[in-house]
This record gives structure tokens, sequence and C-alpha cells, in this order.
């Protein structure tokens, strides 16, 4: 109880901290940690790159929201902490992002709240995408896109893909949960996921495999307990969902 108290006074003494800052620098403006100092928090949109084609992507975020959709026309855009602007080059079909900074936890006079940034990537409908995307503490959308190869790892957030078609790579979570609508699998397609549970609904594909060492296997509403279930797992095309602390949902 005493160590619970010291640690609700110090946040209130930094939240009075960063306040103080804030009023005094023209009044009423959220304020955050950079580093272990205080800073104002400075937000911004930024466009950061348009128009350049590219057929891969390389993405290390270190504590946006990414976002990755279809459109009219190659972009990619950023909205969040100014420090935390990615450094972005397209180069030889090669989109490269790279996001660095900590998870602030932003403070003003109406309340105290984790700040997320963003990231969006736009491309073309006709464009499938290859390459990697390394999360440290963000969520990842995905819609309406072509995941050709691409090797997805989330350290501490969930994944979404909407309407999107599965050809090799795989999706790794460590600490997150997977969901998925309207997939399209080609191949052999694997979600691993260490603690979260994975759900997917009406999935074009010919098989799958579930597997969980804590939880419930669901297909098509068959619950099986934490006993693997397989379903024409030998086919071309196939879905493996695994979890260890989770459940496999398939509807």
């Amino acid at each position: 109880m005493k160590k619970t108290f010291k640690v609700g006074l110090i946040v209130l003494i930094i939240g009075v901290v960063l306040l103080g800052i804030g009023f005094f620098n023209n009044g009423n403006k959220a304020v955050y940690f950079e580093n272990n100092r205080p800073a104002i928090f400075h937000f911004h949109t930024k466009t950061i790159s348009t128009k350049k084609a590219f057929e891969r992507i390389d993405i290390s975020a270190s504590t946006a929201n990414v976002v990755i959709r279809e459109g009219k026309n190659y972009q990619i855009t950023y909205s969040g902490i100014s420090k935390h602007t990615p450094a972005v080059t397209v180069h030889n079909n090669v989109a490269s992002i790279r996001q660095t900074g900590g998870f602030p936890l932003v403070f003003n006079f109406n309340d105290y709240q984790p700040h997320q940034d963003l990231i969006i990537v736009t491309i073309p409908h006709d464009q499938a995408l290859a390459g990697r995307i390394h999360l440290e503490s963000g969520d990842l959308t995905v819609s309406k896109v072509k995941m050709d190869n691409i090797d997805v790892n989330s350290g501490a957030g969930d994944v979404e893909y909407h309407q999107v078609t599965l050809r090799g790579g795989s999706t790794k979570l460590s600490s997150g949960n997977f969901t998925g609508h309207d997939l399209t699998v080609q191949g052999q397609y694997t979600v691993n996921n260490q603690s979260g549970d994975n759900t997917v609904t009406n999935t074009t594909v010919d098989g799958y495999f579930l597997k969980t060492d804590a939880g419930d296997n669901e297909l098509n509403g068959e619950d099986k307990g934490e006993e693997s279930l397989h379903q024409n797992d030998d086919a071309e095309n196939v879905l493996r969902l695994i979890t260890q602390s989770g459940d496999n949902e398939v509807n």
C-alpha cells in the first residue's frame, strides 16, 4: 500500500510540474517527458512522401500505429509528436520508414493520457507489397492490400487485416490480438501469437490448422478446447493459427 501511495504521489507531482510548464509557456499546452525531461507537446501532420513508387516496405516503428491501405497514389504520412517524425526514404522501389522515440504520457489541464503516433502508407490498388514490418508498441491495420512475402513482427499491439490477400511471409505477435476479415490465403500462411487471441472471419482458403497451449480452438462452431484442430491442412492453401496463451477462432 505504501509503495502504491508513493508511486501515485510521484505521478501527481510530475503532473503538477508538467502542467506548470505548460501554463507558463503561453497557457494551456500539453506537456510530455522526452529523455526524462519535460517538453511542450508539438503535434503535427506531415505528408512525407508522395507519388514515389515502391514495391517493398521496410518499417521499424517504436511508438506509432501503422495503417497500410489502398488508395489512388503512393503516399506516406505521419501524425504525432514532431520529434518522433520517422525518417523516410524511397529508393530502388523500397520504402524505408524508421521511427524512434519513447512512448510518452501526455499531460494537459483537462486530463493525462498516453499518446499514439500514426503512420499511414497508401498504395495503388493493383500494387502487391513485399518486405518487413516491425512495431514495438503500436497497432497494425492493413486494408485492401495484397501482402506478398511480408514478415510482420508486432511487440505490444494488435494486428488487423481487412480484405487482404496473404501470400508468403508470416505474422508474429508478442502481446496482442490478431483479427482477419475477408482474407484470401495463397499457399501456407502462419499467424504465431505468444499472448493473445487469433480470430478470422470469412476466409478464402482450402484448410486450417489451429493450435493453442492455453485456450480454446474453435473452427466453424466446433470447439475442441486445447486440442489442436485440423481441417484439410495438407492442402495447397492453408492458414495456420498458433497461440501460446489465447484462443483461436474461425468463423
